[in-house]
């Protein structure tokens, strides 16, 4: 083989060599893609159990809400039995964790909810000082009513809210909702 063609790469039968940067800039891909794969579609050893948990007994997220923000939610349908109280007291916590701080609130959407809540940060940080005066789980329909009072902006007002919620492990999401006032 000339120099030449040595310099340029080229082997005695005409094929140019694959350099090692090349290999190793195919390997980084790869294994990039593998662990994206792994991080949305779960691995071994994946499974809710194991971590911090952000709900706390009883179906209702953690007061603080403290680790929602940090999880990626996927709602499972369940067969065992909801019942009304574990929902009603998901709403409450809900209520006020999204008005102590709104991030963790939108963590506890689903993520088809979160994309169709674009306002949804920028509604619940001037709510503040929220009370629910009535509040009613049904189990049936996996959704729960409150009626509650707040302040937007320094202006109070009154709601009746109904979130359609999907069971998640011990917890819920919210799925969908509608409000009106009162």
């Amino acid at each position: 083989m000339t120099e030449a063609r040595r310099r340029a790469g080229v082997e005695p039968q005409g094929r140019p060599r694959v350099s090692g940067l090349v290999l190793t800039a195919v390997g980084v891909l790869c294994f990039g893609l593998l662990g994206a794969y792994l991080m949305f579609f779960g691995g071994p050893g994946s499974d809710d159990s194991t971590g911090d948990r952000s709900v706390a007994e009883g179906g209702a997220p953690a007061a603080d809400g403290k680790g929602a923000a940090e999880e990626k939610p996927t709602a499972t349908a369940s067969a065992e039995p909801v019942d009304d109280k574990a929902l009603e007291r998901f709403a409450r916590a809900y209520v006020r964790i999204a008005s102590r701080n709104p991030k963790r609130g939108l963590a506890l959407l689903t993520a088809d909810y979160r994309g169709a809540s674009p306002r949804y940060l920028e509604v619940w940080s001037r709510i503040s000082d929220p009370r629910i005066l009535e509040v009613e789980g049904d189990p049936d329909t996996l959704s729960v009513t409150y009626t509650y009072t707040y302040s937007y902006s320094g202006r109070p007002r009154t709601e009746e809210v109904t979130l359609r919620l999907v069971k998640r492990g011990d917890s819920f999401l919210i799925a969908g909702g509608k409000a009106r006032p009162r």
